[in-house]
Order: C-alpha cells, then structure tokens, then sequence
C-alpha cells in the first residue's frame, strides 16, 4: 500500500513538472502595433585582409500581447526574410528578454525584448 501512495505521488510530482514545462512552450496570440525599420549596419570589420560580410538589417517592432505591448529589435541578414506589418496577428512567446516569433512557415524568430508597456 505504501509504495502504490509513494508511486502516486512520484507520477503526480513528475505529471506537474512536464504540464507546467509544457505551458511554458506555448504561444499567445500577439498583434504587430508598429514596424520602424532602423538603419542597416555593417557585420564586418574594415581593412583589406577582412572577409566582408552581409549588412544586418533591423526593425524596431511593438506587439501587443493582451494589455503588454512589447518593444522588440529584431536583426536579420536577409530583409526580405521579414514579411511582418503593421496589424498582422502572430504567435508569440515571451520568455524573459526574448520574444519568440512563428513565422508563417512554422519557424520561429527571435527578438530582443527592448521594452515594454501597458497598452
């Protein structure tokens, strides 16, 4: 009897675990509010002896997530890579200071959270 209790137990404690893990994987359903497209930088250093390397392109994007809209920089090589504007619904995870995006395709961004605000 007390290793059927003790086995309950363990399987309650391991089942709470994997939900609550299993929770935190999930994406919420976030609306893009603004895209500001920043000032594209150079990703390589100068001199002759350096490989060149592609300019990183960059936005500032705000998405709101219930009553949070979170300002986000979001870097990428190729631009054309992003497809976002400006009242598209997206799924979202933020998870610290980084916000997990689905792109339409099923893979997923991430961006720095920069900022965040009540709606």
């Amino acid at each position: 009897m007390k290793h059927a209790m003790l086995a309950s137990l363990i399987a309650a404690v391991l089942c709470s675990t994997v939900f609550s893990f299993a929770k935190d994987e999930q994406y919420q359903t976030g609306k893009i509010v603004d895209v500001e497209k920043l000032a594209a930088k150079d990703a390589g250093a100068s001199g002759s002896d350096t490989v060149i390397k592609a300019e990183v392109h960059q936005w500032q994007v705000s998405i709101q997530v219930g009553d949070t809209i979170y300002k986000c920089l979001l870097k990428r090589y190729d631009p054309s890579s992003l497809h976002w504007t400006k009242g598209k619904e997206v799924q979202v995870r933020p998870k610290g200071n980084v916000m997990y995006v689905k792109k339409e395709d099923g893979s997923v961004v991430k961006a720095a959270i920069i900022g965040k605000g009540q709606a």
